[in-house]
């Protein structure tokens, strides 16, 4: 039997055999019509051996077979150069669909685990739909690291800055800092002259900031400081008050008033709770107010702090006070003091439904039940916590 090439692929010289009886077509003398043979093999074939010695001859393999296997389907084996071709339909819907499941694992893997908890690290500093609303992302700060930075702030700008220029930064919802409770201030910084002047300029700070904001009232930890300490703006004089020298005013600071380590230590009963609706510097306003109820009369404690008089010039700081109020005044501190706790007004919302959504994207509630612990939180913001009195009512 005589052979003839009729196609090289993939570096197989494929064969095919056929009837010496029925010889090719040609009007060349046979000489002729092998010399151009060895021309034109010689222009898709291999003429040297490959380095590796494994050129394959593949004698007897009809081409349809291999055509067969590389585009029709089925497969067919090559001696060294193993299984070419389609596997059969079983085989590749096998390998598909584990292809498939290797492709959506990793997908999973590539997409962020979704966010469950309020305090998450990603809420910082987070684009809301809302129009110029961002979030912040602050670091906690101690006492000693905010003045740090204050003071620093003051030298960057000039060291002739005013204390009435000096602001400090301000938290916005979601950022997570609106959730940690403050530490108390150690009593002994009233003792410590120096700590207590680093006190002082930081209290300065917070009213600035928050007339800045044109705000009643602000919560350091409304800026990322760690320290109960709260200001409040415009202090009515027919408040009660009392010292722990007994009766007598409550010392007011430039027509307003610094609370350290505010503590209520007296409620009015909880069926004769005022109706409010409130805001919050910490969200958009006007677009996010909650209706909700407050304590109709409040005593709380607190240590005095009065930024105007130097340390040493006074006998007011540290000092513990008693105050007895009602009405706005009431509500504005019960409101800061809620900041001390971690608690913001939307724990006071009744209904998901109620919090802000912008076309139809009620990102708001997806934030603040993202961890299904609305309800909880709720539940925490209405209790009426009591601590012992120190001065007598």
């Amino acid at each position: 039997m005589k052979t003839r090439t009729l196609v090289a692929m993939a570096g197989v010289t494929c064969v095919d055999s056929f009837n010496p009886g029925n010889p090719p077509r040609s009007n060349k003398r046979p000489a002729a019509a092998a010399a151009d043979r060895e021309v034109m093999l010689s222009s898709i074939s291999p003429v040297t051996e490959p380095p590796d010695y494994r050129q394959h001859h593949v004698v007897g393999l009809r081409r349809r077979d291999i055509l067969n296997a590389l585009f029709i389907g089925g497969s067919v084996t090559l001696p060294g150069l193993g299984t070419i071709g389609r596997a059969n339909a079983a085989t590749s819907k096998k390998t598909s669909k584990t292809t498939s499941k290797k492709k959506v694992e990793a997908d999973e893997e590539k997409k962020p685990s979704p966010i469950t908890s309020i305090t998450d690290p990603r809420l910082k500093n987070l684009a809301t739909p809302i129009e110029g609303w961002q979030g912040t992302g602050l670091p906690n700060k101690s006492l000693s690291d905010a003045y740090q930075e204050l003071v620093t702030y003051k030298d960057f700008i000039s060291k002739d800055t005013q204390c009435e220029q000096l602001v400090l930064p301000l938290a916005r919802w979601p950022d997570p800092i609106l959730r940690k409770a403050t530490k108390k201030v150690p009593l002994s910084i009233f003792e410590d002259r120096s700590k207590l002047d680093e006190l002082k300029l930081l209290a300065k700070a917070l009213r600035n900031t928050a007339r800045r904001q044109n705000s009643a009232g602000l919560a350091a930890r409304q800026c990322g400081i760690d320290a109960s300490i709260l200001f409040i703006e415009r202090v009515e004089p027919s408040v009660q008050r009392r010292t722990s020298e007994g009766e007598g005013d409550v010392l007011e600071d430039n027509e307003g008033l610094f609370l350290v380590n505010p503590r209520v230590v007296e409620r009015s009963p909880e069926d004769e709770m005022a109706y409010w609706k409130e805001d919050c510097s910490a969200f958009p306003r006007p677009y996010f107010t909650v209706p909700l109820y407050r304590d109709r009369i409040v005593t709380i404690e607190f240590e005095q702090l009065l930024s105007s008089l130097k340390s040493g010039d006074n006998k007011i700081d540290g000092k513990t006070a008693q105050m007895t109020l009602a009405g706005e005044l009431g509500r504005r501190i019960l409101h800061e003091m809620d900041h001390d706790r971690g608690v913001l007004i939307a724990d006071y919302v009744e209904s998901l439904d109620e919090m802000l959504s912008v076309d139809g994207n009620p990102f708001m509630m997806l934030i603040e039940n993202c961890d299904g612990k609305h309800a909880q939180r709720r539940e925490r913001a209405y209790s009426r916590p009591l601590e012992k009195a120190t001065i007598l009512t």
